[in-house]
């Protein structure tokens, strides 16, 4: 995963998703850059992403999910609160956060089917 400046061909930050198991999570009070947010985690380290919307935050999940390999598959809140509604057996979401970090994505939508 990368974060560009505007207009920059080198990327500014550099992720190795190798590890990290991606979710969606909620609400960041305080943080700037998007309003709806995912996270990726590895070994009680947490990064927290933005998007502008919940289409291209379900998009960057799906695609950091397929990267990390990870076995558990993230379902997006919506649904989660469909499968309650149904009684369904969802696990809770929770992860310590030790660490916060908020990255403006839709500079990178055109690098997505780049290899990460």
């Amino acid at each position: 995963m990368c974060s560009y400046r505007e207009k920059k061909a080198e990327p500014q930050e550099l992720l190795q998703l190798d590890g990290y198991t991606v979710d969606y999570t909620d609400p960041q009070p305080g943080l700037e850059g998007g309003r709806a947010f995912f996270n990726a985690v590895k070994e009680g380290d947490t990064v927290i992403f933005a998007s502008d919307d919940e289409q291209d935050r379900i998009l960057w999940v799906q695609a950091m999910y397929r990267a990390t390999g990870q076995s558990h598959k993230p379902v997006p809140p919506t649904q989660v609160q469909k499968l309650n509604a149904k009684g369904g057996n969802v696990p809770q979401l929770d992860a310590p956060i030790s660490q916060f970090w908020s990255i403006d994505l839709s500079c990178q939508e055109k690098r997505m089917g780049e290899k990460v």
